[in-house]
């Protein structure tokens, strides 16, 4: 089996993080033959530890209407008809910044250019009217692959070579190297989940192979993925639950609480009561939710959890949605 030895690439405190781009279509697609014919591979020893792992999703016009930021405005946008939320297309959250949104009606919308970049503490686009849209047919990333959902990732090319098929050892399961972000920087894997919720944010192993996987092929040699007990069963990673079948441990999915075992299939306990917060996502203590500074808390459904205690700091990110730890 050919695999690809992974080289971090050090990155100064003071760079590009600080600025997030589109995640979805922000470069020119690279030529077809950089993509299926990578530079010859070498072989690691073993799966290299210390990678983040976070989710992008698309913007939906319907969960931004001025929710969020209480603008409901209505904005004309150069090519497209008829008129969006000023909140779906311009806001930190919106098409300028993901990449690419899906509208009320149901139409895929991706940003092209203009608008003189990302203004205020929130990160709207600077000059709205300004900026180029185009109705899409699909949603492709920087290496001009068509995204799929919790298949596609957004890696530090530099790191990691478009299309690279990457084991994420928390999930269990193999993923494709598709595509970048202005935030994707060294150790960082962004999943794309599409329309779904999010699934893992954390730190775990990875193994990177120049041969094509499914994403449930089996794991690379010496990754253990035995189980004793068919069905559902918690695993080692915090509130992670996995599918026990024929002797071999896939991804189930993320428990928004703890996972619980039981003499049969174990299961997601539900949420506790918890700490009120005002908005979806990922934050480190004392940003926008109270909580200890060097830990990662999750807002999900408008209660906070917390995620994990983060050994070297918790970094915040720019959009104040996609904290994580160093």
């Amino acid at each position: 089996m050919n695999v690809r030895k992974i080289f971090l690439v050090m990155v100064a405190a003071c760079g590009g993080a600080s600025q997030v781009a589109p995640r979805i279509g922000e470069h020119e697609a690279i030529p077809v033959d950089a993509i299926d014919h990578p530079s010859p591979p070498v072989t690691p020893e073993e799966l290299v530890t210390g990678f983040r792992i976070t989710n992008y999703t698309l913007a939906s016009e319907l969960d931004l209407s001025g929710q969020r930021s209480g603008n409901r405005t209505r904005v004309t946008a150069r090519g497209l008809p008829g008129d969006y939320a000023w909140e779906f297309l311009c806001s930190s959250r919106g098409v300028a910044m993901q990449g690419t949104g899906v509208t009320a009606k149901g139409q895929l919308v991706h940003y092209v250019s203009g608008g003189g970049g990302f203004c205020g503490k929130d990160r709207h686009l600077c000059n709205c009217e300004g900026a180029k849209f185009t109705l899409a047919s699909g949603v492709f990333g920087a290496s001009g692959r068509q995204l799929v959902e919790n298949f596609s990732i957004a890696v530090d090319p530099t790191v990691i070579p478009y299309g690279s098929f990457v084991w994420i050892d928390s999930m269990k399961r193999w993923f494709r190297a598709d595509d970048t972000g202005g935030a994707i920087i060294g150790k960082h894997i962004d999943v794309y989940v599409g329309t779904q919720p999010f699934v893992f944010n954390g730190e775990t192993a990875v193994y990177v192979s120049s041969e094509p996987r499914k994403p449930d092929d089996p794991g690379p040699s010496g990754v253990d993925t035995s189980c004793a007990r068919e069905g559902l069963v918690c695993g080692d990673v915090p509130r992670m639950l996995y599918r026990c079948h024929e002797g071999r441990l896939t991804f189930e999915r993320a428990c928004t609480g703890s996972c619980r075992k039981g003499n049969g299939n174990d299961t997601c306990n539900p949420r506790p009561s918890m700490q009120f917060c005002g908005a979806a996502g990922w934050y480190c203590g004392g940003d926008r939710v109270e909580g200890r500074p060097d830990a990662l808390y999750h807002c999900v459904d408008h209660g906070l959890v917390l995620e994990t205690t983060c050994s070297r700091g918790c970094s915040i990110d720019p959009d104040g949605l996609a904290d994580g730890c160093f």
